[in-house]
């Protein structure tokens, strides 16, 4: 690396040395102010010292009257001159007036932003890429996660008080931290120093869910959960000032999903028998699924955060600012699902009866199945995160200024996992000659399914298999930084010269932990296992109950049917208690290999740019250099014999970038932006770990291998943004804005056949790994924001504005989920892969809100539609209302309601995998499940000191 850094280094020295030569020819004898665009890795809306033209918040219109700007307006009109004045593009919310009209999470607050996403555990997606795309940072530092082998962040488990903004920004410059292609978000604590906010302001709501109510007993909370925080911002003298945050959230969540997995053919291998499943006659086969039923989510999130700041001016031209966050995201989870299972199995004969659509998919069927099955999955994990930085930063009003900013972060999550199965039992002796049993269904109607099981008690079931788990995830970044800046000249071209260095260490490991446990294989005398036999199972009867009756029965509007809701609600500590059974075979699950991380990286980086200015033209032109060196460590072999392996992995970007804008009048502007970016791979992609199971792959005649591979690079992505922005008056707004992005080195996994020893036997494997595809892939769209501000009307009707955008992305990438596809082939020669779609993508977004303020009121009604591909989704979109009323000086009464007005349930899809030459018609999706959220109020108040 040391070789590498040093060219680097030399390269970058000559680069500025030349720049700083050409300033010092064009430089202006005298110093003044700079008017260059703003070259800070954050967009600022903390705003103390403005000119009066500048404030927003108080201004006199055109007939002379004096306009006080408060709540939802005044944070658009603060977030748009953030975006006009930025030398980026950048769109965003300003949360100065959040405690007026609260949002119930940070992911609940930028989901009104132009271009943004989020999937159902509050990763954020952009401009139609999804997580893996997308940095966030937060006081201009990148975030480490608690997830495994991931590098995005769930915003919605930090703070949303405390805060002062909320950017997406679009467009990099030669400054911005590399990794998001698809954007940055940029996370702003409160600057006490550059705020106008003072005193204590208390929030105080009740949340509650109305799935709550259907499952508190079972779940053992309340209907109403207490949300909390409190935030001081005050000056210790001129120089010195503090910003404190406090926030506790309680949350609880019920979700009734109606739960369909594994859409494909018949399993028969022979010409004989694979038309077994021809429900209709036709002589095609038709699409069955693996399973149908229903599932119950809950969860119980108790979320505690401080985060604040101390900013001293220790001279007029020295600032230091040392911030820090602390946020502990504890989460009680419990999915308790129950299917008919077996139902495309071949030997089940032909179905009684069926529906089968043009797609030849069976909607409607009344068949035997193999078994009732259910699971019952536990999380209990605690995810923590703390860190900061201290922040020194010098501007004399001189030619040079700089800041230095030193900072560590870390995450992890501590917890424990568990899982078990459950099925009918049997009097077989071999799971071959299990009895069926009779099953029906009726999904012709995607959101109302009807499925018809025979009559069951806790007495017809037994164990079957189980997994306990306590992973564990760390996640350390130390990083330095120094950003420097020579101003030139106010009137030549060359307007200022900025150019720094960061250095950085991210360190990150996980530990699986888990074993599984199957039950069935008696001990044999010497010391092996026999052959599974379903009666050697534990098991199950009413004394393993949690509750007499499933509290479901019954409620759920979506599903209906013969016994549907009925399923026994064991409980699954006693459960857990039956893996010391005699009968018991312990596991060492794959996961610990596959899912062993121990990854450093050591990346150093180097930036420098020129910002130009003459005329109607203004912006910055400049490269950025990263080198990586990393170091990764992982298990390697079977689950009952693996070592610790090692591989170096280095890799060197030039990250040009352009960013220009014309101011062509004093109200339009056109924006163009040129840009190439990185982002790293998966930590998951990137293991070591390639295992299988040595003696399911003898009982299966073959084995299947799942490897990483630690040689990945990164994509990297070539952009180009075209805007035009018009900003009539301080009440009227439109942008539009074209993007397109060409991304290569994609991932992709890659399926090739093989063969793996397993003692004297050779047996064929069919291995999947990911490799970086080195094809283009297109990714691009468009977006339209307008906001109207009714000013000219008479009376209460001035008060209203309204805001909305629309985005619509593309892309030539296809999905690779798993869906309508035939059992691999092993004697195929080798599995041909795709390009992956990444998660989160979304085809079109809306966003649309009305609100009404003054100084007394303020009401907002916000609407919002997304149509993601291949993913999950809204089908009427959702609503949420907010209103604040202000009782007293100091005392404003909050209230909120989401999705009261709307369907508020999801849907999920899959994608129709046939091969298209089988001459079967591709359908566009499939539904693989819908899930009814529950509506969610809240009702509290804000009180200011």
């Amino acid at each position: 690396m040391h070789v590498r850094v040093l060219r680097a280094a030399l390269l970058f020295a000559v680069s500025a040395g030349a720049m700083a030569a050409t300033a010092a020819q064009a430089q202006d004898a005298k110093p003044a102010q700079d008017s260059a665009p703003a070259q800070d890795a954050q967009p600022t809306t903390d705003t103390a010292e403005e000119t009066p033209a500048e404030q927003v918040g108080n201004y006199t219109d055109s007939k002379g009257n004096n306009i006080t700007v408060n709540g939802v307006r005044a944070s658009l009109e603060r977030a748009e001159r953030v975006k006009r004045d930025s030398a980026v593009m950048v769109d965003g919310i300003s949360a100065d007036e959040m405690g007026q009209l609260p949002d119930a999470s940070m992911t609940e607050a930028i989901l009104t932003v132009p271009g943004i996403d989020v999937n159902g555990n509050g990763a954020l997606s952009a401009r139609g890429l999804g997580r893996d795309f997308v940095n966030q940072e937060i006081n201009g530092r990148i975030v480490p996660s608690p997830q495994p082998g991931l590098r995005a962040v769930q915003t919605g488990s930090f703070p949303s008080q405390g805060l002062s903004g909320l950017f997406l920004q679009k467009t990099p410059d030669s400054s911005t931290i590399e990794g998001g292609s698809g954007g940055t978000v940029l996370i702003q604590t409160i600057h006490p120093l550059e705020t106008k906010q003072r005193g204590l302001q208390v929030l105080v709501r009740g949340y509650t869910n109305t799935n709550s109510a259907m499952l508190s007993k079972a779940n053992d909370y309340a209907n109403v959960a207490p949300r909390i925080s409190a935030t001081w911002v005050g000056k210790l003298g001129d120089n010195l000032g503090i910003a404190l945050t406090y926030e506790r959230v309680s949350e609880y969540k019920t979700n009734i999903w109606n739960q369909g997995a594994g859409w494909s053919f018949d399993t028969a291998t022979t010409a004989a028998t694979r038309l077994r499943n021809d429900v209709n006659k036709d002589g095609r086969r038709d699409s069955l699924p693996i399973a149908l039923g229903e599932q119950v989510g809950a969860d119980s999130d108790y979320r505690n955060a401080a985060l604040g700041m101390i900013q001293w001016d220790v001279t007029p031209s020295l600032r230091l600012s040392l911030d820090g966050i602390y946020n502990v995201d504890h989460l009680k989870n419990s999915d308790r699902t129950f299917t008919a299972t077996g139902i495309n199995v071949g030997t089940n004969g032909a179905p009684v009866s069926g529906t089968v659509n043009e797609f030849d998919t069976v909607v409607a069927m009344n068949a035997p199945v193999t078994t009732y099955r259910g699971n019952l999955d536990f999380q209990d994990q605690k995810d923590t995160t703390f860190g900061g930085g201290l922040n020194i930063a010098f501007n004399d009003g001189g030619r040079i200024s700089f800041k230095a900013d030193a900072s560590y972060y870390k995450s992890f999550r501590r917890g424990s996992v568990r899982n078990f199965v459950f099925d009918l039992d049997s009097t077989a002796t071999t799971v071959a000659t299990i009895p069926k049993v009779p099953f029906s269904y009726d999904i012709s109607n995607p959101y109302h399914s009807v499925y018809n099981f025979q009559a069951f008690t806790a007495d017809d079931f037994a164990l079957s298999s189980g997994s306990i788990g306590t992973p564990r995830i760390d996640d350390t970044i130390k990083a330095l930084r120094g950003d420097f800046k020579y101003r030139v000249s106010d009137d030549s071209l060359l307007r200022a010269i900025v150019f720094g260095v960061r250095v950085d260490e991210r360190h990150k490991t996980a530990r699986q932990n888990t074993l599984n446990y199957t039950f069935g294989q008696a001990l044999l005398p010497n010391g092996t296992r026999a052959a599974a036999n379903p009666n050697l199972r534990p098991d199950l009867d009413s004394s393993f109950l949690e509750l007499p009756t499933n509290p479901l029965a019954g409620r759920n509007p979506y599903v209906s049917g013969t016994n549907t809701g009925s399923f026994p609600w064991y409980n699954i500590d006693k459960i857990a208690a039956l893996i010391t059974s005699p009968n018991t075979n312990i596991v060492q699950a794959p996961a610990q290999i596959t899912g062993y991380i121990d990854d450093t990286e050591n990346t150093f980086a180097l930036y420098a740019s020129a910002l130009f200015e003459k005329g109607i033209l203004s912006g910055s032109v400049g490269t950025r250099y990263v080198l990586t060196d990393a170091k990764i460590q992982g298990l390697q072999g079977n689950v009952t014999s693996s070592s610790l392996v090692t591989y170096g992995s280095s890799y060197g970007y030039w990250l040009p970038q352009l960013n220009a804008k014309l101011q062509l009048t004093r109200t339009f502007d056109v924006r163009l932006g040129l840009t190439k970016t990185l982002t790293r791979p998966l930590f998951t992609d990137t293991t070591v770990g390639s295992n299988f199971n040595p003696v399911t792959a003898l009982s299966q005649g073959r084995a299947t291998i799942n490897s990483g591979n630690p040689n990945l690079k990164p994509y990297t992505s070539k952009g180009i943004d075209l805007a035009v922005e018009w900003f009539p008056s301080r009440s009227t707004s439109m942008t539009l804005n074209g993007f397109v992005r060409f991304v290569s080195g994609f991932t992709q996994d890659v399926q090739t056949v093989g063969t793996v020893q397993v003692g004297d036997v050779v047996l064929p494997a069919i291995i999947t790994q990911p490799f970086n595809n080195p094809n283009v892939v297109r990714f691009g769209g468009t977006e339209f924001t307008v906001r109207q501000q009714f000013s000219f009307l008479p009376g209460f009707l001035k008060n209203i504005g309204v805001q909305a955008n629309w985005q619509h992305s593309f892309t030539n990438a296809t999905a690779t989920r798993a869906g309508l596809t035939q059992a691999a082939d092993v004697t195929l020669p080798a599995i041909p892969a795709v390009i992956g779609l990444p998660g989160g993508f979304s085809k079109d977004i809306v966003n649309a809100q009305i609100f009404y303020g003054d100084d007394k009121l303020q009401l907002r009604a916000n609407y919002r539609y997304s149509t993601p591909l291949y993913n999950l989704g809204v089908p009427d979109g959702t609503m949420n209302l907010t209103a604040s009323y202000k009782v007293f000086r100091n005392l404003r009464i909050l209230a909120s309601a989401t999705n009261v007005l709307f369907y508020n349930g999801d849907y999920r899809f899959v994608e129709d995998n046939r091969v298209p030459a089988d001459g079967y018609t591709r359908n566009q999706s499939m539904l693989m499940g819908i899930r009814n959220q529950g509506k969610v109020i809240q009702f509290g108040f804000n009180v200011s000191f």
